[in-house]
């Protein structure tokens, strides 16, 4: 866990923890903000870059670089670069709880793959003209890579009616048990779906903040409107800014660039963006590079602000540094302790691997952008990355064998701990912002016996930078949503556990009858496509 520096004081009184039992450690030892090694980050950067920070220029507030050359037309595309790229994880088996009891896990608000689950199978899922001249190998095939499918993003955006939102405390954890529509095929016994909820204050006065966007402005972005929808998520974003918050702006293509330097009119990165033209390869490495020594330079010039960078483009890295495990571990060592947060748009060409890997390992979020419509209320409305309630949030577990015979974790295994990653201030967790929750799900065999299901300890970087426990235990209350265990079998069939036997038709017939529309009309759309499992 790294420690911001961030303001001293919040209005009125630090935010209180929950009446469950909660305290703060005692005394925590001062916390220095970890050196950037701007060496290691302009090695990302192309020494053709048009602009890159080191030399763009005096540094006058607000102040544009110089205008770079207009990139040429993407290169032909290397073999295997077309198409949809995803992670592979793991699938967590059973686990008793005599043996093990403790599930420790660094929080995700991730929506992702919720959201790309419904561009892969739109009806309208027609390769854009521009994507097939440049990717003439394209597939138009609208089946759902198993690798794509994280189910605990899933369970974030449905809406959930279990969990209690605090009122006098940063965060308040609830639980529910429900029926699967499934039959284990681990187990041995009947089985219960078990969710825990954290759910964050809705009401918070946020700290200033330093902001750095990167946004992609490759030859790809031309195609399927994504410039435009990023532009629109982009004012979005502008529209919550703050007296004492200061922005950056760098693109990138074949080259990194910093289009504007750090200023605190909002108006003039607005119109930066609006300015911004599509071409050329994809050069990711080097704008997130750049981007990352605009924020060093902006974190030393106001400390006491929360540092947050925003990444918004299709993954795609075509030039200059491309391998996936470099890039992520050259970023995540030197960011300084500042949060990334990315927002993926595009389909058929777009790698979702490593918007996943940058977000996970820099205590961020990762959202997929589907349309016009959610990117004008994208910050607005789902991802409050300048306003968090806690970062570096972890959550621990510990089952009562008493009540619990065993369980098995669905859908979170990628951010799964060890037990003694709870209190290690080297292992980061996750971003929970004003308003959000985080729901961690499991299958348990349960006893039959009465009491609390779970002991849980929460631990979180509040908005004074200081490090909070929150401990408690916890009920579940029964709550038969059936709208959500059909999302969380569909989920578990998807991505084909090993674990479940799920009826399709009875899940389909579950999802397509649900109260939340969004459910209602996935289920609809994956009937068209799961027609052999209907037969």
């Amino acid at each position: 866990m790294i420690l911001r520096r961030t303001l001293a004081a919040v209005a009125g009184s630090a935010l209180l923890l929950s009446a469950c039992s909660a305290g703060e450690q005692e005394d925590p030892p001062e916390q220095e903000t970890p050196e950037v090694d701007r060496a290691a980050l302009d090695e990302l950067i192309q020494e053709d870059s048009a602009q890159n920070y080191d030399d763009a220029g005096d540094g006058a507030v607000g102040e544009p670089a110089p205008e770079a050359e207009a990139p040429e037309q993407p290169r032909p595309p290397a073999p295997g670069e077309e198409g949809e790229h995803f992670e592979e994880h793991n699938i967590a088996g059973w686990i008793s709880t005599v043996e093990n009891p403790t599930s420790t896990v660094a929080t995700t608000t991730d929506t992702a793959s919720w959201s790309m689950l419904q561009a892969l199978i739109a009806e309208d899922r027609d390769i854009d003209e521009v994507l097939r001249e440049w990717y003439p190998g394209l597939s138009q095939d609208s089946d759902v890579p198993s690798e794509s499918v994280r189910p605990a993003e899933w369970v974030n955006a449905v809406e959930h009616s279990f969990y209690s939102i605090p009122t006098d405390a940063d965060f308040e954890v609830s639980a529910a048990t429900t029926s699967p529509l499934w039959e284990s095929t681990g187990a041995g016994e009947e089985t219960q779906l078990l969710r825990v909820a954290l759910a964050a204050a809705e009401e918070i006065e946020r700290n200033p903040v330093n902001l750095t966007i990167i946004i992609d402005v490759s030859g790809s972005m031309s195609a399927q409107d994504r410039l435009e929808h990023v532009r629109s998520s982009a004012m979005d974003l502008l529209s919550q800014m703050q007296q004492g918050d200061t922005i950056a702006l760098v693109t990138f293509s074949d080259s990194s660039r910093v289009v504007l330097e750090p200023t605190e009119h909002p108006g003039e990165v607005e119109d930066a963006v609006m300015s911004l033209q599509p071409g050329g390869s994809t050069n990711t490495a080097s704008g997130l590079a750049d981007g990352f020594l605009v924020a060093d330079d902006m974190r030393q010039q106001n400390p006491e602000a929360d540092d947050v960078v925003v990444l918004l483009a299709d993954g795609v890295a075509n030039v200059g540094e491309t391998d996936y495990n470099t890039i992520v571990e050259t970023i995540s060592e030197n960011s300084g302790g500042a949060t990334l947060h990315t927002v993926g748009i595009g389909t058929h060409v777009y790698n979702d691997e490593l918007l996943s890997g940058l977000a996970r390992e820099l205590s961020g979020t990762y959202t997929y952008l589907g349309t016009g419509e959610e990117a004008a209320t994208l910050f607005t409305e789902q991802l409050p990355v300048l306003s968090p309630v806690g970062e570096d949030v972890k959550t621990q577990l510990n089952f009562n064998e008493e009540v619990v015979e065993s369980w098995r974790m669905i859908g979170a295994e990628e951010r799964q701990l060890d037990e003694d990653d709870l209190h290690d201030e080297d292992v980061r967790g996750g971003f929970v912002g004003q308003g959000q929750y985080f729901v961690s799900t499991y299958e348990v065999v349960l006893t039959g016996e009465e009491g609390p299901i779970a002991e849980y300890e929460v631990v979180y970087e509040d908005l004074d930078g200081e490090v909070q426990a929150l401990e408690g235990s916890v009920d579940a209350v029964p709550d038969e949503d059936l709208s959500f265990a059909s999302v969380l079998a569909m989920a578990e069939y998807l991505r084909n556990s090993e674990h479940v036997d799920v009826d399709i038709p009875a899940t389909l017939e579950q999802m397509q009858s649900s109260p939340n529309p969004e459910v209602a009309e996935v289920g609809h759309l994956l009937a068209e496509i799961l027609v052999d499992e209907l037969l």
